[in-house]
This record gives C-alpha cells, structure tokens and sequence, in this order.
C-alpha cells in the first residue's frame, strides 16, 4: 500500500523538483541494467552515420563507374583488347602498382558510326610532315582527352580549341599533340547524321600553324619516349578509312583501350554523361586535359575565362584566328567554287542568310530580316551604293539547305510564307545543283553561288576513292570564302556571323564588315569588331 502524502509532498513548491530527481535516478538505474547509458547510445549514433556516409559513397563510386562500364550495344563481344607495345611494357606494370584507380581505363562507350561505303583499298593520306619534335621534359607537351575530343557545332568546337590552348599558356606547356587533337564531323550513315572523329591535320595547315610558335603551343608528333601515348594499333579491311585515319594516330595509353573501341563502334554510350580524366591525369608525356560530363571541362573554363576576364583571352584568340586555316588542298577547293562562278578579275561579297527555319522560329530571329527577296535587294544597293569601286562581280550565299528545304512540321507551319517564298527565290538566283542556269541579281551581271555541301558533293563524285570527311569540312570551306571575301555581310545574333566578322576584323579586313537590318545593311561599329 501508498504511504500518504506528507505535508512537504503535497508542497508545490517542493513537488517538480522530487519528481525531476525520482525521473533522473529511476533514468540511471535503468540503463545501468540495460548498459544504453547516454554516451553509448550517442556513440553508437556516431558510428553508424559515418559508416552509412561511407557506404553511400561506395555505392555511388560504384554506380557511377557501372553506368559508363556497361555499353548500351549488344557487341559487347567485340570489344578488342590489343597488347600494350613492348616499348610501354614496364611502364604500363609500374603505373599499374602506383596508380590503379587513374588506370581503371576502358569503362566508357560513346554514339560513334562510320561509313563504310568508301573502298577498303582506299590509301589513307599521310598525315603532313612535321620540322618540330616533341620536349622531352614532363609537361612540356599536351595532350587533348579523347573522348570526347573537340565537340559541337564548327565554331564551338573552336571555343573549345580556344580553351585548349589558353590552359596551356597558363600552364607555360609549349606543346600540343598533334594526334591527339580530334574534331567532331557529321556524317550521313543510313540516312542518319551521326557524329565521329577526325584529325586535326586532315583539316587544318600544320606548317602555317606552327608560325605562330612563341605566341600559341606548336603542334607536335608523338615520339616512343612517351610513356602514357600508345600507337601501332591493329586495323582491318573493315575499317573505314577515316577509322584508320584515327586508329593510326595513337590514344592515351590508360584509356588506349576505351577509346579504340569507341572509334571502331564496338562500344556505344552517351558521350555527355562520361568523364575519364580521372583516368589520365598522373600522366606526364603527355600530361592531359579536356573530357569532362555535360558541355565538358573545356566549354567551362572558357566561359568562366569570358565571365572574369570580360572576353580577353590575352591575346590568344586573336592569333587562333590567324593560325587556323585550312590544309592547302581545301583552299584550293574554296578558291575553285569562287573562281567557277566569279570571273577571276573581279571580287566577291560573302553574305550570312541566316533564314533557317530553325532561327527563323528563334526569339533571336524575330528581330532578323526573313525575306530573302528583300535582302537581296539591300544587297544590292549596298553593291551600288558602297562598293561600287570594288568590282563585285558575284555573291557568296552562306546558309544551310537542309535547314531551309524543311517542309513540314511546327516550325514550317510557323513561318511557311515565309520559308516557301525564300526557298524558290534562292533556287531563282542560285540555280540548279552544278550552279548553272541561276538568274543571278542586277540582271545576271552578279552571279550568286553557294559552296558548302554543294561543292563537296560535286568533289566527291570527281574523287569517288576519297574519304568522306562529312560536315566539318563543310563548314571550314564556307567558313574560309566568307572570311576571304572582298566584304562580309552578316547579321547580329548569329554566333556564326559573330566569328566571321571577329576573323576578319583580326585578318585586317574589319573595314569591309557589314551587317543586315530589317531596314538595310549597315557598317559594323567599332572597325568591324562585334
């Protein structure tokens, strides 16, 4: 039985606090019996939120390497494993020991196709000859991280380039790797456009490049000193000859294996979602940079360089822009567009069309001329009016067909007056496919003419055992006549045009920098620096 409350219990005062102190020492008996005293269950709580934090990091790291490891192709069979040249035996072993998680290699795949329907006897064409060697010393040689290689559109991949070259400068690397530099080209395979890889020297003039040593990285050939750059790879009869025009060049020896596969197709993943510089960065020669998930590490730097530097790339930009042009058998072909349409004693004018339906369904097209008819006629009195010392004898039209020949869908139903009424005017003035027949402008004193696949495809038939160097070359040629033309019209908006005129501005040609309004075409500002 309960002993009555005493006086003092029935205190209130008095009351809270026996009860507190009941609580307390029954709380203490209590886990003196049990052993969960306050510091072991804090303990416990400790332990097991840092070993749930590492298992979530382990699980993620595994996840992680799993995604990009397993390829969405079924010719997971084919994957070639080729054996590590003898020259790069014992360093492959050592790195092996020291570095094996950057050696982990040969997870990733990517969307890569070729056409095979070039002849498999077809030569490939050797790569230009170079005066300069490789530095021995560590560091002093760059090399781009393939994959993903320089990717996007034309002038984007040449951002990316930009910020290949700018890392270098600030890492004082006087060198890139020639065969590491690998561009994106497009091409038509079974009636699907897909991207793949090219070299840069079937592109570009080596020679005119390295002129410009001191003030951008000289482009270097791989020498067998390189430890972490592996070459003399297996190729086939099967291979197209673009593949083997890559496959020759070489890869960085840890992911050696990853990236041959993805060049001969026998592993397929989303590029976007892959970065191996993990995978590369111990090396030395070459040291590595690029990759990256998403836009890339490279496209990151330059706009974080843009954003803190307001633009200025000390310098390098400029130069690139002078250093980079085109091998001399693709000059020659621009110059045979211009030359087969313009009598050889008169110049040209270069105009950006920007009117596809793509940009013409763009907030940025909105405030762009969308008749080509009325923009021929600004032409026109520009020729008249401006230029009429010049001897303009024809008009260079950049634009992109296949983005114009659109006949159906949400955008062509958007802008269909348009876009009908445009396409049957550049068909008018242009003419047929070889260029004949076109009515020109001025009463056929200006021929007007494109370039770009036109020309290609023509080069094509005149050369059927060549290989097909898809989209990119495409867009170097037209890229290249614009900036060589007498004047250049483009207009705001338009990164393309953006470039044209920078080029230009930077080749001494700013003057002749012009750009279409809806209510004319006007002279650039700032000399023809946008």
């Amino acid at each position: 039985r309960r002993k009555p409350h005493t006086a003092a219990a029935r205190n209130t005062n008095t009351l809270p606090t026996l009860i507190t102190d009941t609580s307390k020492s029954e709380k203490k008996r209590r886990a003196k019996r049990t052993g969960t005293s306050p510091t072991f269950i804090l303990t416990v709580f400790l332990v097991g939120g840092c070993l749930l934090m590492l298992l979530i990091e382990v699980l993620a790291k595994i996840a992680s390497e799993n995604v990009d490891r397993t390829p969405t192709s079924s010719k997971l069979a084919n994957v070639v494993k080729f054996p590590t040249p003898k020259y790069l035996e014992n360093v492959v072993k050592i790195e092996s020991k020291t570095k094996s998680k950057e050696n982990v290699g040969d997870e990733v795949s990517l969307e890569f196709e070729y056409d095979d329907r070039r002849n498999a006897d077809h030569e490939t064409s050797a790569p230009q000859q170079l005066t300069t060697t490789a530095r021995e010393e560590a560091g002093k040689v760059l090399a781009l991280i393939y994959p993903p290689g320089l990717m996007g559109g034309y002038r984007n991949q040449v951002i990316r380039f930009l910020s290949l070259i700018v890392t270098a400068l600030h890492r004082n690397i006087t060198s890139l790797l020639l065969p590491s530099l690998l561009w994106s080209t497009q091409i038509d395979i079974n009636g699907t456009e897909t991207w793949v890889p090219i070299p840069h020297d079937l592109m570009f003039d080596i020679v005119h490049w390295n002129s410009f040593s001191g003030v951008l990285p000289t482009l270097v050939e791989a020498t067998d000193k390189m430890d972490c750059w592996t070459t003399h790879l297996p190729t086939n009869s099967d291979m197209s000859p673009l593949v083997k025009e890559v496959v020759q060049r070489g890869f960085l020896t840890p992911i050696a294996n990853t990236s041959y596969n993805l060049v001969t197709r026998n592993l397929v993943t989303n590029l976007r979602k892959l970065d191996v510089m993990r995978n590369v960065s111990h090396c030395k020669h070459p040291s590595a940079y690029g990759g990256g998930k998403g836009s890339g590490r490279l496209w990151r730097d330059y706009t974080k360089t843009e954003e803190m530097n307001n633009g200025n790339f000390d310098g390098a930009d400029a130069n690139l822009l002078k250093a980079l042009r085109p091998r001399q058998e693709w000059r020659d072909l621009a110059q045979s567009c211009v030359t087969g349409n313009v009598h050889f004693e008169k110049n040209y004018v270069a105009l950006h069309a920007r009117m596809e339906l793509e940009m013409m369904n763009h907030r940025c097209g909105k405030s762009m001329q969308r008749n080509l008819t009325r923009l021929f006629n600004h032409v026109e009195l520009l020729i008249e009016n401006e230029l009429e010392d010049e001897d303009i004898g024809g008009i260079f039209v950049a634009v992109s067909r296949a983005g114009m020949e659109i006949s159906k869908g949400q955008w062509y139903d958007n802008v269909k007056f348009y876009a009908d009424d445009n396409l049957l005017t550049l068909n008018r003035v242009v003419g047929d496919i070889q260029g004949k027949g076109g009515e020109g402008l001025g009463g056929g004193k200006t021929a007007v003419f494109e370039c770009g696949k036109r020309l290609m495809d023509k080069y094509y038939s005149e050369n059927p055992n060549s290989m097909e160097y898809g989209s990119l070359l495409e867009s170097v040629v037209n890229f290249y006549v614009a900036t060589e033309a007498r004047a250049f019209i483009g207009v705001r908006g338009s990164s393309y045009s953006t470039d044209i005129w920078t080029t230009r501005y930077h080749q001494g040609k700013g003057d002749t920098n012009y750009e279409y309004t809806l209510d004319g075409i006007i002279p650039m500002e700032n000399g023809g620096l946008p």
